[in-house]
C-alpha cells in the first residue's frame, strides 16, 4: 500500500457530515485489503475485523471519515451568503 497516495485519496474525498455515504466505496476496498472481513452497520459505519484466536488481546483502531463542511442558510439582497458549520 503506498501510504502517501492513500492518505491523498482519503484527503479529496467528499465525506462532509451527515453526507459520509460516498466514502464507503473507497475505505472498505483499503480495509479489505488488510482485514479478514467488512461489516457495515445500520448507521453506515464500518468494522474491519482480524480474524485471531481468543486467547489474543482485542484492539480497537478508531477513526471517523467524516469532515467539518459548510452549509448556506441564507443569500441577501446584495448577493451575500451567509453559512454555517457542519459537522464538528
Amino acid at each position: 500500500m503506498d501510504l502517501a497516495k492513500t492518505l491523498a485519496t482519503l484527503s479529496a474525498a467528499a465525506g462532509v457530515a451527515g453526507g459520509e455515504e460516498g466514502l464507503d466505496g473507497i475505505l472498505r476496498p483499503l480495509l479489505l485489503d488488510c482485514c479478514d472481513r467488512v461489516e457495515q452497520d445500520l448507521n453506515g459505519s464500518l468494522t474491519g475485523w482480524l480474524d485471531a484466536p481468543a486467547d489474543r488481546p482485542l484492539i480497537l483502531l478508531d477513526a471517523h471519515l467524516d469532515e467539518i463542511g459548510l452549509i448556506v442558510t441564507a443569500v441577501t439582497e446584495k448577493g451575500f451568503l451567509k453559512f454555517a458549520g457542519c459537522g464538528g
